[in-house]
């Protein structure tokens, strides 16, 4: 019960922030449109420190959420998103395109599978609290030369994915 009073209140300030910027930085959609990422928006508007939020993640979903809107009057405020969906669905395949370009230009060219030492080092890292971003950075550096190959996102689908084989 506690973890789900804590996710229903980290959601219901997710969208309290998003409501905020949505009304006093218009502009994100303007960044989103002109290619720029929700992590990038968020570090130029200086979202975590600024809403003193816990970390980088919680600024990107703010971000996220500013640009969809809110439909679900049960975790906030209800408000309609800075681009129409129809829109950012477009614009979702143009951000993919252009990190598929950046990644060709960077060299690193498709997927890569993870070796058995980075599953055991993602695991030993989560139970040591590090949280997905923070312990993808760390793989990458021991096992990339600190290129970005794998992501918050990427570790956290890989984990899932293990627990359920298992």
């Amino acid at each position: 019960m506690i973890e789900s009073q804590e996710a229903f209140g980290a959601l219901a300030r997710i969208i309290e922030v998003a409501f905020q910027l949505n009304i006093y930085h218009p502009e994100i959609a303007d960044f989103y449109r002109d290619g720029k990422t929700q992590p990038e928006i968020a570090k130029l508007l200086n979202v975590q420190d600024i809403y003193q939020l816990s970390d980088e993640d919680t600024a990107r979903k703010c971000i996220q959420v500013a640009l969809h809107g809110n439909n679900y009057n049960k975790f906030g405020q209800v408000f309609i998103g800075l681009i129409p969906s129809e829109e950012l669905e477009l614009l979702k395949k143009e951000h993919v395109n252009l990190a598929s370009k950046r990644n060709r230009e960077s060299g690193i060219m498709g997927y890569l599978p993870w070796t058995e030492g980075e599953h055991i080092l993602a695991r030993a890292l989560r139970h040591a609290d590090y949280k997905y971003r923070e312990a993808a950075q760390f793989i990458n550096e021991n096992y990339h030369n600190g290129k970005e190959i794998r992501t918050g996102n990427s570790l956290k689908i890989s984990a899932s994915r293990r627990r359920k084989a298992a």
